[in-house]
């Protein structure tokens, strides 16, 4: 029991921490648009460095054109939230943000705080 008890501390700390210096987070849809399927790939993806977290927003236009946004997060936050507006578009869609190095990619925002809820919860059994 006691090394479980340690793993979810070093996990928790792990997913709950900001990086010293900076966020390394995906960058397109400001300038050029983001390739949908996206690519991961460190040798084909661009970054950017952020001082409070990534952001990714994924949504559609006034046209009904998908519109996906992978930039840094104007505050420090890991949630998402649905039916937002992006900056002063007429774009609407859910806006991520989150506190890990790459993690505003093609793997939704939440996966971490998933990942965590799970090891937790098996941690208990």
């Amino acid at each position: 029991m006691e090394l479980k008890f340690q793993f979810i501390i070093i996990l928790i700390a792990c997913t709950l921490m900001t990086v010293e210096g900076g966020i390394k987070c995906h960058y397109c849809g400001r300038v050029g648009l983001c390739d949908l399927p996206y690519d991961d790939d460190p040798e084909s993806a661009n970054f950017i460095t952020c001082d409070n977290s990534c952001m990714k927003f994924d949504g559609f236009n006034e046209k009904g054109e998908r519109v996906v946004v992978r930039d840094c997060g104007i505050f420090e936050a890991n949630e998402c939230t649905p039916g937002e507006r992006y900056l002063s578009t007429e774009a609407t869609g859910t806006l991520c943000h989150c506190l890990t190095d790459e993690c505003n990619g093609s793997v939704p925002c939440g996966a971490s705080v998933a990942l965590l809820t799970v090891a937790v919860a098996t941690a208990f059994v």
